[in-house]
């Protein structure tokens, strides 16, 4: 049940624009770092600042939303006191900022779940989605200008050079790609084959233009998730692999596989590979075992607050250039997890995010669930989805933005139902209608129970 009751003017008009505001500069932030000030380095943290006290206000009234939050905060208490072995040698000032930093994406959910009556995030969604593929375009016309307009690395893969849009890095492109395709197949298009395949076929271009391989992981488990569950659906999966063929059947696209192939190669021999993520997931391994079942507790291993931590001389890893620098070592979520909570904390996590997906699935589609369960699973060990700030708060819109779409449809069923309510409504709604990032709200409820009770009571003064 959803809670159609008016909001305060201040979240409407004061709060909900704020946090807005924050979206974009979030979304944007490398871009506003170098071109107008380094101020806004500290954008993502204000917005989890946000978050963390934002989360609390009761804009939505529901009993699932009530007890996702409940269990965020128990499970960050619960990982706080997993965390008795960091405790040792880091302070508890440093393991509670550490924490939030693991828990940014639920914090980002629950924010952005709570305002999803006064930001519309679908069309937010949609918006970010025609800005990004507005900043391949221009990176690839522009070259290396645009990488040293935005103080981005100029790289080049199989002499091709590799856009990084107003997302500032190939590795957020990718993953906004990715996303969005997700956003679009499993839960624009339902069960409309014809539309499916031809989001593929665009979003198959898109990724190559990227230059990134992990989008083809998302698209490959989309695909199986729609098309494997019969065998006439197998008929048309195998017609949209025969479609791909020609994107597919090239070098460059042979030269990512081989690549790909290389770098899981390294990971059976992970000691003495220079390929940090294969690096950090092998001794999360060691190192779950090492302190088995609880980690080694926050800020310890393969997080930002983990620097000069006693583990990695533990672990033989100190002197490392990777470990050295802080580079690269928290690129795997999954390493860091599982580093430092252990299989008890990796399974309290993994808990924490199905209830999250539950919630989002509105629908209750299977293939939404398992579809966003396996791909968050698989970029958590080769980036950090959960604890950066820019794919912790896109996939969270992504997932709220969800819910606004079937909420939208959802809606429109029940007006077709209730047109005797529409007289009522109707210039409340063309009024919200005309922000469509922000609507106005609702009409007090108690004005619409009244005025229909008004108009079904008989006139007790005739003329």
């Amino acid at each position: 049940m959803t809670d159609n009751s008016n909001h305060h003017p201040f979240s409407q008009f004061v709060l909900a624009p704020i946090v807005l505001c924050m979206i974009f500069l979030v979304f944007f932030q490398q871009m506003l770092i170098t071109l107008i000030s380094e101020t806004f380095y500290y954008t993502d943290e204000m917005l989890l600042v946000a978050a963390t006290i934002l989360m609390f206000i009761p804009l939505v009234k529901e009993a699932d939303f009530a007890k996702l939050l409940i269990l965020t905060l128990t499970l960050f208490i619960v990982f706080f006191v997993l965390s008795f072995n960091s405790l040792k040698f880091r302070s508890e000032l440093t393991v509670f900022m550490q924490l939030l930093i693991h828990f940014k994406f639920f914090f980002f959910f629950l924010l952005f779940y709570n305002f999803r009556r006064l930001i519309n995030f679908s069309v937010l969604i949609h918006l970010f989605f025609i800005v990004t593929i507005f900043g391949i375009l221009i990176n690839y016309m522009m070259g290396e200008s645009f990488s040293v307009l935005i103080d981005a690395p100029i790289q080049y893969r199989f002499n091709v050079i590799r856009p990084v849009g107003f997302q500032g890095n190939t590795g957020n492109l990718g993953l906004s790609l990715a996303f969005f395709y997700m956003f679009y197949v499993l839960r624009g298009s339902g069960e409309n084959y014809k539309t499916i395949l031809l989001l593929t076929l665009g979003f198959v271009v898109l990724f190559l233009f990227s230059s990134v391989r992990t989008p083809f992981i998302a698209l490959m488990i989309v695909l199986v998730l729609i098309f494997g569950a019969s065998f006439k659906k197998m008929l048309l999966g195998g017609l949209c692999l025969l479609l791909l063929m020609p994107l597919l059947m090239t070098e460059y696209v042979y030269d990512m596989i081989t690549l790909s192939l290389e770098n899981v190669s390294s990971l059976s021999e992970a000691e003495d590979s220079q390929y940090i993520r294969g690096m950090m997931i092998y001794f999360s391994v060691v190192l779950a075992g090492d302190y088995f079942p609880f980690g080694s507790g926050a800020a310890s291993y393969g997080t930002a607050l983990s620097v000069d931590s006693p583990i990695y001389q533990d672990l033989g890893l100190s002197t490392m250039i990777f470990f050295v620098e802080m580079a690269g070592i928290y690129d795997s979520n999954f390493a860091s997890l599982l580093g430092e909570f252990g299989v008890v904390g990796m399974i309290l996590f993994m808990y924490l995010l199905m209830k999250v997906l539950k919630l989002a699935n509105r629908n209750g589609s299977k293939k939404f669930v398992l579809g966003f369960g396996v791909v968050i699973v698989f970029y958590s060990l080769v980036s950090p989805i959960y604890m950066t700030s820019y794919p912790a708060m896109l996939l969270s819109l992504v997932l709220v933005g969800a819910i606004n779409r079937h909420q939208e449809a959802q809606d429109d069923r029940e007006d077709d139902t209730h047109d005797h309510r529409e007289d009522d409504t109707h210039d409340d709604r063309q009024d919200n209608k005309e922000n469509p990032l922000l609507p106005l709200g609702n009409v007090e409820q108690s004005d619409l129970n009244s005025s229909r009770h008004q108009s079904e009571k008989p006139d007790v003064n005739p003329a």
